[in-house]
């Protein structure tokens, strides 16, 4: 595979260390780190740096005092929830230099000739740099990975070379279990300590603490371990809860000095006594380094190898960057019980799950099933409890939760703290039950990649139909209108959350929910009928399904209001034109807060005006290609013709402040078959979220998931035109006449295709000449893709 190589910095920036630290988070689907250095955990921190580790889904549901109100461990009402909270685990990084009067601080004594940078093909950190302290003199080489061999195993090697004369040297290795969250300055009232120290220990060459949340299953034991190529005498000692280790040794002039700490996480279910820690770390001491490095790299061109990408280097770099993080994030066993979090597994959003797996599992489907199955059985083990937040509601189904943690409670925190006016304001987000049709629609996705009616019929099915059956009960027939209604929702766009001065929150006929609902209600009704009899028969009755039902589900997916207004425009939803018009500076020039805190702060709210802080009616033509979103809306009884769909797309565009990291993504996606040169800006744009952000933005608080995700499905989706169908994969090609020359391979149904743009040509063939062949759906017709036939398509 042809990567784009590394991503790197030539100069230390202590102010654009916190975003160097997210782009260079390192993980194994397990363990996150964030790229900190590992001088400043041995150091008083000032902000500069923040080092992470964390634990997929290990989250700690302590109460905390938020707004004069305790945010218990129970619901008192739905929309003052639980909150789990992803924990900081103890540092285990610490590792520094010094002279005999003074350890090494990059901050006060800038690196020389440094360079830092992330190996994308074998998910290391490499750094090199010089330091001149006092008489030393020294060249440090450092290389990282966690592994993906060995998901509880973290190395970091320094590699020390003496420019100068013979000299004296200190070194130091620390392990600090004296950590709290402290990533997100706003969110201080939920976050701090969520740890509790249970043991310690130490031993010559070794430190382990075991922890326990403070309100939480399981417990976590860290462990190190130091190696070294030169014989060291290590003084262990406590420092609070920090452990340190302290040595002395004399390097001659050139002579160098190559020294590792292994780091072992056993978290929950695998947790263990620090002495066992201790002695397992010692019983894989023997295994080289380049061993270990071996087995972890040999994983990662296993998982490039399955993608096969390759495009010009300026957009190649951007793209393994994106597949990177994501890759790196999911489970790719299916095993564990994760979502996707939408800034990995750090501290952004407590590490809560949302609905950002509808960005990226249409593309993991089609490259790493396995992985995509996953994030759906995460959401399969939390229905239960759907069903019960929906049968508290009076309704049938499962009402899943707009954020979910450690089970199916929602998670939304009920208030949020807006800092320009330090007030506490109620958080309204959980009214975004799209979550539930977002999470149906990706089981669909899942079906379509793979054609598993096992999953269809079981767990998929589950999903679908429960979605469908909640979706049902939300709708109410307007008798004045003729048609059925969605009320008191949230949309997307979470600026709005409620009509101004309204005392109830949620709004009336959002409608991205409204299609989506009705794109829902009918593919229930699909599920059934693709099922074998007796396989539809069995999952009617694990469900109770009513004999009516589906019936119903169909007179509503045919009948759902939609808010279109006089001149044609879809409307984001009812009452959304009859607000007031936001003037464009708000939009276009405002460099400031976000426009939420703005205006909050100046006894205003986004409630009042027509301004969106992403896209919401234009989720629908990211997810639905233009002819499924017609006939969807022909059966509902609507027609956007291509002048109404214009209108719509521009009344919408002129209305959005971009201030979520997704409203580019999908409006790259959306404008696809309507403004090729418009959409490839938003594309571009998109995968620059985190690469080019500002030091001080929020891509501090961990890569943007969803939106680096969903980059990735425009291009195979919607660029490339593959979109999987229940009769066969449709190829409608629409790639942008920016777009360079790319190459890619994807699994449909089993099969691996060869997809190669070379413009002004799109071909497609089978991998292997000896699979089953495939139905390809094109403009001009069904084409049966066979042996080394290819299917071609040229650009006019």
């Amino acid at each position: 595979m042809s990567l784009a190589g590394q991503l790197s910095f030539d100069r230390f920036d202590p102010r654009d260390e916190r975003r160097r630290e997210a782009l260079f988070t390192l993980a194994n689907s397990r363990l996150s780190l964030r790229g900190a250095l590992p001088e400043l955990s041995t150091l008083a921190p000032d902000g500069t740096s923040y080092p992470g580790l964390y634990c997929a889904g290990w989250y700690d549901r302590s109460p905390r005092q938020v707004a004069d109100t305790e945010v218990r461990l129970s619901e008192a009402r739905l929309s003052e929830a639980r909150l789990s909270a992803l924990i900081r685990l103890p540092d285990p990084l610490g590792l520094n230099l010094g002279s005999l009067q003074h350890w090494y601080d990059p901050r006060c004594q800038p690196p020389l000739n440094y360079h830092y940078a992330l190996d994308l093909q074998t998910a290391c950190l490499n750094r090199d740099f010089e330091v001149r302290l006092d008489s030393l003199a020294l060249a440090v080489s450092e290389r990282r990975f966690v592994s993906a061999a060995d998901p509880r195993l973290i190395v970091l090697r320094w590699t020390l070379r003496n420019l100068g004369p013979a000299t004296d040297l200190r070194l130091r290795a620390t392990l600090d279990a004296g950590v709290e969250n402290a990533l997100i300055e706003r969110n201080a009232a939920y976050e701090g300590r969520r740890l509790t120290l249970r043991e310690r220990l130490t031993s010559p060459t070794g430190a382990a603490v075991r922890v326990a949340p403070l309100a939480g299953r399981g417990e976590a034991c860290v462990a190190t371990l130091l190696l070294s190529d030169l014989s060291l005498d290590w003084e262990a000692s406590e420092q609070g809860e920090r452990l340190q280790h302290d040595s002395r040794i004399t390097l001659a002039s050139g002579q160098s000095l190559t020294l590792e700490k292994r780091i072992l996480v056993a978290v929950a279910e695998e947790a263990m006594t620090c002495e066992v820690a201790l002695d397992q770390l010692a019983a894989g001491a023997a295994t080289r380094f380049a061993e270990l490095e071996r087995s972890h790299a040999a994983v990662w061109a296993e998982r490039w190898s399955a993608l096969q990408l390759e495009t010009a280097p300026s957009l190649q770099r951007k793209l393994d960057f994106a597949a990177f993080h994501l890759l790196q994030t999911v489970d790719h066993q299916g095993s564990r019980d994760q979502g996707l979090p939408p800034r990995g597994w750090q501290e952004g959003y407590f590490g809560q799950i949302f609905w950002d797996e509808i960005f990226a599992l249409p593309w993991l489907a089609s490259h790493f099933p396995q992985a995509a199955r996953g994030l759906l059985d995460y959401r399969h083990r939390r229905l239960d409890q759907a069903r019960e937040r929906a049968r508290r509601q009076g309704w049938r189904g499962a009402l899943l939760p707009w954020r979910s943690g450690v089970d199916g409670a929602e998670e939304t925190p009920p208030y949020q703290y807006f800092p320009l006016s330090g007030h506490w304001v109620r958080d309204r987000t959980f009214l975004q039950y799209h979550l539930g049709l977002a999470v149906a629609y990706s089981a669909w996705q899942f079906y379509l990649a793979t054609g598993d009616l096992d999953f269809l019929g079981g767990v998929g099915g589950d999903l679908i139909l429960e979605v469908a059956r909640c979706c049902a009960s939300q709708a109410s027939f307007d008798e004045r209108l003729q048609r059925y209604r969605i009320r008191g929702v949230v949309g997307p766009d979470e600026y709005h959350d409620a009509y101004p001065d309204a005392e109830a929150p949620g709004l009336d006929d959002n409608a991205y929910t409204n299609l989506l609902a009705a794109w829902t209600l009918e593919c229930a009704g699909r599920v059934l009928e693709l099922l074998p009899p007796d396989h539809a028969r069995v999952l009617c009755e694990r469900l109770g399904l009513e004999p009516g039902e589906p019936a119903g589900w169909a007179a509503i997916s045919a009948n759902l209001h939609l808010p279109f207004r006089e001149d044609g425009v879809l409307d984001q939803f009812s009452g959304f034109g009859d607000l007031l018009p936001a003037p464009r500076e708000w939009l276009e020039d405002h460099e400031g807060p976000r426009l939420d805190w703005w205006l909050e702060a100046r006894g205003d709210s986004c409630n009042r005006y027509q301004l969106s802080k992403q896209a919401d009616t234009l989720m629908a033509l990211h997810l639905l290609p233009p002819a499924e979103l017609q006939r969807l809306l022909d059966r509902l009884g609507y027609r956007l013709d291509a002048a109404a769909e214009r209108k719509t797309l521009d009344y919408h565009l002129a209305r959005l402040s971009h201030e979520s990291s997704l409203s580019k993504t999908v409006c790259a996606g959306a404008l696809t078959a309507y403004d090729s040169q418009a959409s490839w800006a938003f594309f571009s744009d998109s995968l620059d979220t985190d690469l080019g952000a500002a030091a001080d933005s929020g891509a501090r608080e961990g890569i943007h998931l969803a939106a680096m995700a969903g980059a990735l499905d425009v291009l195979q989706r919607h660029y490339l035109g593959l979109w999987p169908t229940p009769d066969g994969l449709r190829v409608q090609p629409s790639p942008p006449a920016a777009l360079p020359a790319t190459r890619l391979q994807l699994l449909y149904r089993g099969r691996l295709l060869q997809i190669s743009w070379k413009p002004p040509r799109l071909s497609v063939r089978l991998a292997d000449p000896e699979a089953a062949p495939v139905k390809l759906l094109t403009g001009s017709g069904t084409f049966e893709l066979r042996g080394t036939a290819v299917w071609s398509w040229q650009r006019d």
